[in-house]
């Protein structure tokens, strides 16, 4: 989700399913999943200075699931996995504010 506010606090929200050529993404290959929720966009949106953008992305680190498995495989195992949790994620954006 690309979200821009406005000089004068207007929000634009473009969905990764819209035309990303009108700004500037048209090279990205992307899958759209329903996996932000409102909360989360909404958090983005109200942290926006006005004149400023950001694009919130979720991704999978396939790489790692099969360094596990792979792991797994050997004999070995996975130690420690982190999950960030969201109190954690928007205290970090609070206080990056």
């Amino acid at each position: 989700m690309f979200i821009s506010k406005g000089a004068d606090g207007t929000l634009r929200q473009v969905e990764v399913d819209e035309d990303l050529d009108s700004i500037g993404l048209a090279a990205l290959s992307l899958e759209a999943k329903a996996l932000i929720s409102e909360e989360d966009l909404e958090v983005v949106r109200e942290s926006l200075e006005p004149g400023t953008s950001a694009v919130a992305i979720v991704y999978e680190q396939t790489w790692a699931r099969k360094v596990a498995a792979a792991s797994r495989q050997a004999g070995g195992e996975v130690a420690l996995q982190v999950h960030i949790p969201r109190e954690v994620v928007e205290a970090a954006i609070a206080a990056a504010v």
